[in-house]
């Protein structure tokens, strides 16, 4: 046997209070496992663990420790949050557009 290649994986540990099946590994957004006994079966549905795991890490960015997760997992946590931020914002835009238009219409109900 020869090794053709050697490559870093990185991965995240998930726990959840599930019944069954507690301990879920993420490779990437759309590649999940969950661990059964000592072997690892795919997840085939993994929206809904996905979402999950990108509240947790919005929600709890200031608890992962830089020093336990690599740099590429570190930045992905940052990046969820700044989308996060980005989307409140944008959704905040578009309150903010209703209700100036709203208000237009209101005034514009007013002087008639």
């Amino acid at each position: 046997m020869k090794i053709e290649e050697v490559k870093r994986e990185n991965s995240f540990i998930v726990i959840t209070d599930e019944d069954e099946y507690t301990t879920y590994i993420r490779y990437s957004e759309d590649c999940w496992y969950y661990q059964m006994g000592e072997s690892q079966e795919p997840v085939y549905n993994c929206e809904e663990i996905e979402k999950l795991f990108k509240e947790y890490c919005i929600d709890n960015l200031d608890k992962i420790n830089p020093k336990s997760v690599s740099y590429e997992q570190y930045q992905e946590a940052i990046t969820l949050y700044k989308d996060m931020v980005e989307n409140l914002l944008d959704e905040l835009k578009q309150e903010r557009g209703i209700k100036d238009y709203l208000a237009k219409q209101l005034r514009e109900l007013n002087n008639s």
